[in-house]
């Protein structure tokens, strides 16, 4: 009975959605979250999500939001909004449009209907009164044209510009439709977009400069990436003395509500997101004859690993991710260099062997919690945790290991709010 019940209701359900006018059954078929990989030149810099959804009142609501590093320490935030009534002719009701630098706001202006106008408020107080209007059949223009005519040569639809406040009509070219592409001119080059059957994008070439690829929530945020790692820092509300003499630390994250702890020496229990022999050079010959002749005849083959990593390697934040061959013959990199080389090392030798991502204590102005990668390696039957970049063949309480599902939300929250963190507990050696 309940089955028939269901199949019945999903009837209802289709038949009302088949009433709907077109604007409304194609944004009733967008709702959702998409995650997107942002890449210039071929290197991870950032990530893009968008989200579109019904809100409590039954209002259209879409959100993104565009995060970019491309400097370490600078990282760009493109924060947009649109709501747009439920009720016909569904015109645009708010708006907001952020845009900050670093900790600097570049761009803070919200837009609001009063009655029939819209008003656009700025950050400095400033008021102005717009002579446009704007509705979700214009917002939705492209997805409209192609829904009633997918093999028209040309698009025309009315683009909502927040940092320039206008509404002005821009020209899509049909490039194609198995999949769709369509592409629009730009300053340096066309932007091309290509979409999926619900009309949502699965890639973006903008203008030559960038590349939007639709991906997982995790990967779009890249835990991986070296650039995010040391460039990423949680302000700490006091700094940490007498850092090796730490044996357990509680550090709270306030606008996360989250505790994470760190000890002397532990071990996360976790694993990588993919197998590191498929991506780390584990069979090569010379690599291998480097690991057995730096720990032949050593006390403890790990530490003696851990000091050759250390003292082959110079230590340069914010350079990008090479491959092991790479980082050997340039002789520097970023943490991540060093990790993934020891975990290369490790590998040759027979022992299981991991690249660990997390925070570490930064006691530079202003101290904080930074992105940072080391080691985790098992030899003897017992996993131990190191730091190549530090030289710490036991790490100290300051490193904290982090899940790929942590460290991207933590991500997100610090770009798009700002954290920063306090000692809720701090355990010293006898």
């Amino acid at each position: 009975m309940s089955l028939l019940i269901a199949a019945g209701f999903a009837g209802v359900c289709a038949r009302l959605h088949a009433t709907l006018a077109p604007e409304l059954q194609l944004a009733t078929r967008m709702t959702g979250e998409h995650w997107y990989s942002l890449r210039a030149d071929g290197q991870h810099v950032g990530y893009f999500r968008t989200r579109a959804r019904f809100d409590a009142a039954g209002n259209w609501a879409y959100n993104s939001q565009t995060h970019i590093l491309m400097q370490p320490g600078q990282p760009l935030n493109i924060e947009k909004s649109l709501r747009f009534a439920h009720a016909p002719p569904h015109g645009l009701i708010q708006a907001a449009h952020l845009v900050r630098q670093g900790t600097t706001t570049e761009e803070a202006l919200s837009i609001h209907a009063e009655g029939t106008t819209l008003t656009a408020q700025f950050e400095d107080g400033r008021r102005q009164v717009l002579s446009w209007r704007y509705q979700l059949a214009d917002y939705l223009g492209v997805e409209l044209a192609l829904l009633g005519d997918s093999a028209k040569p040309r698009i025309r639809a009315r683009v909502l510009d927040l940092s320039q406040l206008e509404a002005k009509p821009r020209t899509y070219a049909l490039e194609g439709t198995d999949p769709t592409v369509l592409s629009y001119g730009a300053p340096l080059s066309a932007t091309r977009i290509e979409l999926d059957d619900d009309y949502v994008p699965v890639h973006i070439h903008a203008s030559g400069l960038f590349e939007f690829q639709r991906t997982t929530f995790a990967d779009a945020l890249a835990p991986a990436n070296p650039a995010f790692k040391s460039s990423y820092k949680i302000p700490l509300s006091a700094p940490l003395r007498n850092i090796s003499g730490i044996e357990r630390l509680v550090l709270q994250i306030e606008g996360a509500d989250l505790a994470l702890t760190g000890r002397r020496g532990g071990v996360s229990g976790g694993d990588r997101r993919h197998d590191p022999a498929r991506t780390l050079p584990v069979n090569d010959a010379t690599l291998a004859d480097i690991a057995r002749r730096e720990t032949a005849g050593a006390s403890d083959p790990l530490e003696a690993l851990v000091s050759w990593v250390h003292h082959r390697l110079t230590y340069r934040a914010g350079e990008p991710t090479v491959s092991v061959h790479s980082t050997l013959e340039r002789g520097y990199g970023e943490c991540t260099d060093f990790a993934d080389l020891l975990t290369t090392l490790a590998l040759t030798l027979g022992w299981q062997a991991r690249t660990v991502y997390g925070f570490v204590y930064d006691g530079d102005t202003p101290p904080g919690l930074a992105m940072h990668a080391w080691n985790e390696v098992m030899v003897d039957g017992t996993w131990r945790a190191v730091d190549p970049t530090f030289n710490q063949a036991t790490i100290d309480a300051t490193h904290i290991p982090l899940d790929d599902s942590t460290l991207a939300r933590l991500k997100f929250l610090q770009g798009s709010r700002g954290l920063e963190a306090h000692a809720a507990e701090i355990r010293y050696s006898d």
